[in-house]
């Protein structure tokens, strides 16, 4: 994700990230729960909660995370505390993190403030891309009943 979004400086700006974000958790939106995706997200808002992902995480400028993140990949612009569990991490300038990090790659960025333990072994991300492919699954699953259900209602009721 990282390299496709780079300027000539090799510094992706939040504006490059965000246009590639599936999913948008805005400003003044605030989630006290755990979410689990198989898209990219970016929180401009609050999470209390844990976060498991397939793919990217970007915690914007004023985005505000507590929680264990697992996924691929993440970038933080914003504040966080927690655990990172994820292949790739990239601590952005104005990025204030909490937690200890697991990871293969981790890039940071000068002016970004990190406080915790590193472990540079490959993560073990595996069980979070599990956890997302099954939600994914069910909410599809569900969706297909729903819509039968709604189907035979119908053809019911135009009998």
């Amino acid at each position: 994700m990282f390299s496709k979004l780079t300027k000539k400086d090799n510094l992706a700006t939040q504006s490059e990230v965000q246009t590639i974000s599936a999913t948008v958790i805005s400003l003044g939106c605030e989630i006290y729960g755990n979410l689990s995706l198989s898209t990219p997200v970016q929180i401009d808002g609050k999470i209390e909660g844990d976060i498991a992902s397939t793919d990217c995480v970007i915690i914007g400028e004023k985005g505000w995370l507590q929680g264990n993140v697992e996924c691929r990949e993440i970038a933080v612009f914003g504040q966080m505390t927690g655990d990172i569990n994820a292949r790739h991490v990239h601590l952005q300038p104005s990025a204030v993190f909490s937690g200890n990090i697991n990871t293969e790659t981790l890039k940071i960025e000068q002016g970004a403030v990190y406080q915790g333990n590193l472990n540079m072994n490959p993560p073990t991300v595996e069980p979070a891309i599990d956890a997302a492919r099954e939600a994914k699954e069910k909410a599809e699953k569900e969706a297909a009943a729903k819509a039968a259900a709604e189907k035979a209602a119908a053809e019911k009721e135009a009998a």
